[in-house]
């Protein structure tokens, strides 16, 4: 699913050798936020898509329904406060909580009625003088993340059963070498945590399964060839950053620390990677609002252009959703 410049959705079909058709305007689909961050999220039932709405500080649920990919415009949800903007939305991987991350510095949680795709107005966090954009959640649905990008931080909290959040011990984490994190990413075990950085750079950081806390992976930070525009993370837990100057590849060793990939850096200005649900395929967005697709080596992570790439996307693409469809 991609999202352009002019707030519209399409949606593009992949084959199974990685090749992505034209896309299509997905129709009923919302006009969003572009916040530079996560303004819209799938549910894990393939049910419903809450974003952000433009204009105004609330959400907008949005249900699927066929042929095809089709939006139909569900109920609105506001903010307990309606006044501050918002920078983020994100939902657990049980669908119970949407959290949503508003300026400054605070964190929001819905309880999610994910039958009826309604949400209910939970706690609210408030970290003073913090500077919070997006937050990322444990496969475990235990521990969220958010990234404080102007201190150089990661919040970290462990998820109660109604889905309130309390501080981890130690928390905030300060990012190495006084790095400014400009967004996360996780692996698919939930066991490290990756944080773009402002100035060239990822950090890397283990999570305590029991606790977690954050602990730097050896030799954190690691050097990209730019300064980054997005992460991803395949399931075999291979690092793929865009920026203006080209893709870089990196594989995790068995403490996790990062060393780049055959072939990387791939020379392409790029934006917004995401990994396909099988793992296979790494999608970039380059200039002249095209797609580019790679193969990706499931024993090395080394990259390779899909046959056919770069594809047609729509114009001014910024960023790129994948949905599996059963």
């Amino acid at each position: 699913m991609q999202s352009s410049f002019d707030s519209a959705f399409s949606v593009a079909s992949q084959d199974g050798n990685g090749s992505i058709e034209t896309p299509k305007p997905v129709p009923g689909g919302p006009t969003i936020e572009f916040t530079g961050y996560s303004t819209f999220v799938i549910g894990s039932s393939k049910k419903f898509l809450y974003a952000m709405t433009t204009g105004f500080s609330a959400i907008r649920v949005y249900s699927f329904f066929g042929p095809g990919v089709q939006l139909q415009t569900g109920q609105q949800f506001l903010p307990k406060d309606t006044s501050r903007p918002l920078n983020s939305i994100n939902v657990d991987p049980t669908e119970r909580f949407l959290y949503l991350v508003e300026s400054p510095g605070i964190i929001e949680q819905f309880s999610v009625d994910k039958s009826a795709g309604t949400l209910t107005n939970g706690v609210v966090v408030t970290e003073p003088n913090a500077d919070l954009r997006m937050t990322v959640i444990t496969p475990s649905g235990k521990f969220l993340f958010g990234n404080d990008l102007t201190l150089g931080r990661i919040f970290a909290y462990a998820i109660g059963s109604n889905g309130a959040l309390s501080p981890v011990t130690g928390s905030p984490f300060a990012v190495p070498a006084g790095g400014q994190p400009t967004r996360l990413a996780m692996d698919s075990t939930g066991q490290y945590l990756y944080a773009s950085l402002l100035t060239d750079g990822v950090a890397a950081f283990k999570i305590d399964g029991s606790t977690g806390s954050l602990v730097d992976v050896p030799g954190s930070p690691f050097l990209t060839s730019g300064q980054p525009s997005g992460i991803a993370v395949s399931s075999s837990n291979f690092v793929y950053i865009t920026s203006s100057v080209a893709v870089d590849g990196f594989k995790a060793d068995a403490v996790g620390t990062l060393s780049p990939v055959s072939g990387s850096p791939f020379q392409l200005s790029s934006s917004s990677p995401i990994v396909d649900a099988t793992g296979q395929f790494l999608y970039v967005i380059g200039s002249n609002s095209t797609i580019y697709g790679f193969k990706i080596d499931p024993t090395s992570g080394a990259f390779n252009a899909i046959s056919g790439s770069p594809f047609t996307s729509v114009q001014n693409p910024w960023l790129l959703t994948p949905l599996k469809i059963p």
